[in-house]
C-alpha cells in the first residue's frame, strides 16, 4: 500500500473545525491518503473532563473530519501516547498519581488502573473514528 500521510500535531497547531474540513480537499489534491492526528489535550474525553483544553474540538467536529476525510479517500489514524509523551494529560493535578517516579510524561505500568485509563481513552477515540 503507498500511504502518503500527513501528521496533525493539534498541540502544536490547533487550527479551527472549518478551516481544517476546507483543507482537506487541498490535501487529497496532493495525493495524500491518510491523516495521524494526534490529539494532546484538544480531544473532548468525556471519562477525563479535566483534560479539556480550551481551545479543543467537540466530537461532532472530529466525526465530520473523519467523514469528510474518508469521503475524499483519507483514511484518519488516531495517535494515541501509550508509554511517554503524556505530559498533556499527567499536568493536571487530577491525573498526576498516574506518573511514573520522577516523570512528569511517562505513564507508572505497573498499575491496573494505568491500564484502565488508557484503555478508556483508546475507546473513546475509537467511537469518534
Amino acid at each position: 500500500m503507498n500511504v502518503r500521510a500527513l501528521h496533525f500535531d493539534m498541540k502544536g497547531w490547533n487550527p479551527r473545525p472549518d478551516y481544517t474540513l476546507g483543507l482537506l480537499p487541498v490535501l487529497a489534491g496532493f495525493g495524500y491518503n491518510a491523516l495521524l492526528v494526534e490529539f494532546e489535550d484538544r480531544f473532548p474525553y468525556d471519562a477525563f473532563p479535566a483534560m479539556r483544553h480550551p481551545a479543543g474540538w467537540t466530537k461532532e467536529d472530529f466525526h465530520s473530519l473523519n467523514r469528510r476525510a474518508r469521503e475524499l479517500g483519507i483514511r484518519v489514524i488516531p495517535l494515541l501516547q501509550c508509554a511517554g509523551h503524556l505530559d498533556y494529560f499527567l499536568k493536571y493535578p487530577e491525573y498526576r498519581e498516574l506518573r511514573d517516579e520522577g516523570s512528569t510524561y511517562q505513564w507508572k505500568f505497573d498499575t491496573e488502573e494505568t491500564f484502565g485509563v488508557w484503555k478508556t481513552m483508546t475507546d473513546e477515540l475509537l467511537e469518534v473514528f
